[in-house]
């Protein structure tokens, strides 16, 4: 998880300081400079965005449907998103590039609320990525869920966790998880298993 925040925060960043590039270059203060400095930062982007989405691993985190931005009313969504809208509404009115400041403003609106959700959720699942959609219930994991995680810091301490629930910070699972490749697609394509059931039938005759 402190990867995913990691990343989410630096992406954060870099989008605020494209943005003010922009402006700088809009008003012609330290024009040349500032040009440098956002295409510098457009590339740092990549790398922190390798980060966040956890690049070359087969697992992924997925936060539980309550914590999650977007399901039902919250405070700290609607608070962001007065923010950046009314920082919106400013460049309109400074700055004739305003639509690529805008699209920055979304970026950030969104990379913020995500780094809220991940910082102060109390629990999140650890899951294995899937190819097909059909793998998420006719393969184990169900779900594509690994384990239950528990964020220490964020929940009272507990005498004993539930099977399958374990804390961030002695997270401890099986090496097979490390080791498997992304794009392992010859396990997972349907049209491998059909051969092969075919295969199987031809022999026993």
């Amino acid at each position: 998880m402190e990867q995913v925040i990691l990343g989410l925060f630096g992406m954060i960043l870099l989008t605020w300081v494209m943005y003010g590039c922009l402006i700088a270059w809009r008003f012609e203060f330290y024009k040349t400079a500032a040009i440098f400095i956002y295409h510098i930062f457009t590339l740092a982007m990549y790398f922190s965005y390798i980060s966040f989405c956890n690049f070359l691993t087969n697992l992924y985190i997925r936060l539980p449907s309550e914590n999650k931005p977007f399901s039902g009313f919250k405070l700290y969504v609607f608070l962001f998103g007065v923010f950046h809208s009314m920082v919106g509404v400013a460049t309109v009115y400074i700055t004739k590039i305003w639509p690529v400041c805008i699209l920055l403003l979304i970026a950030s609106f969104i990379f913020c609320i995500d780094a809220y959700s991940c910082l102060f959720t109390d629990t999140y699942m650890l899951c294995e990525h899937r190819i097909f959609k059909y793998e998420m219930k006719t393969e184990i994991p169900i779900d594509g869920i690994i384990c239950h995680v528990v964020v220490r810091r964020n929940v009272e301490k507990l005498k004993e966790l539930p099977e399958g629930w374990q804390y961030e910070d002695e997270l401890k699972l099986d090496n097979k998880w490390y080791q498997e490749e992304i794009w392992s697609v010859h396990n997972s394509n349907p049209f491998n298993e059909q051969h092969d059931s075919r295969r199987n039938q031809t022999s026993n005759w």
